[in-house]
């Protein structure tokens, strides 16, 4: 498999369970770092249900979410500063890392 970002050959690295149903293959890129998945064949059942409009909590889910995230990032690699969120699930989510991050002054999420 081809790295999304850079072209170049991408190594199989691990496998997830994902819906409890999919067992989906990570691919590593060697070159540029990039983590990615298999071509996501789940994603019209992924996003067949929209999510409710009475769901008054998602923002606050989507916030926690976003200063976990943050912190492994700045835990993981110290002295990277810039993370790209590829294809979360909702805008929401990576608007959140990025207001997560930025408070704290040290990690940049763009």
């Amino acid at each position: 498999m081809n790295c999304n970002i850079c072209g170049h050959e991408a190594d199989f690295f691990s496998s997830a369970e994902l819906m409890r149903k999919y067992n989906v293959k990570y691919y590593h890129c060697p070159e540029c770092g990039f983590v990615q998945t298999e071509s996501p064949y789940w994603l019209d059942e992924a996003y067949s249900s929209a999510i409710a409009d009475a769901d008054i909590g998602l923002l606050g889910r989507n916030y926690s979410l976003a200063k976990k995230v943050s912190a492994i990032l700045k835990t993981t690699f110290p002295s990277l500063s810039n993370f790209m969120d590829w294809g979360a699930t909702e805008f929401l989510r990576g608007s959140c890392v990025m207001q997560a991050s930025d408070s704290s002054g040290t990690t940049s999420i763009v």
